[in-house]
């Protein structure tokens, strides 16, 4: 066993780099769905930076904003809460605002990558499963 596993939960080594303030817990117990803590999070912190990739940073505001128009698409494809939705983005901005939608919209989100074919093949079967729509 590698020596970062220990009792059978790896290490949070993510943690050291938390800038100060940053809590390493978050009660959700207020909030009815994670989608409600990341709404929230966006009204209270939408001047700061929600992300940042190659330099370029998104605001809670932006990604507000931009989640909203994604759920519009979504609504006009009929789909409903408790329906699966695959992601298959890389690591782009992109990617957490689709996340947040499909979360605020009470939907599951399935990941997948075309990049990683072990993980593809397990999502595959899940969204047939799942009747996942293809709208391609």
């Amino acid at each position: 066993m590698a020596d970062y596993v220990k009792s059978g939960r790896p290490e949070q080594q993510w943690l050291e780099h938390y800038p100060a303030g940053v809590p390493t817990e978050v009660d959700t117990r207020p909030f009815a769905s994670l989608g409600d803590m990341l709404a929230r999070s966006c009204s209270l912190y939408a001047a700061g930076p929600a992300f940042t990739i190659a330099n370029t940073v998104l605001t809670f505001a932006e990604l507000d904003h931009l989640s909203r128009h994604f759920a519009s698409y979504l609504q006009q494809l009929g789909l409903r809460r408790g329906e699966p939705i695959a992601i298959m983005l890389p690591n782009l901005l992109q990617y957490p605002i689709v996340l947040f939608d499909i979360l605020r919209a009470r939907m599951v989100a399935v990941a997948s990558s075309r990049t990683n074919p072990p993980l593809h093949r397990r999502t595959l079967p899940c969204c047939r499963d799942s009747r996942q729509r293809q709208n391609e």
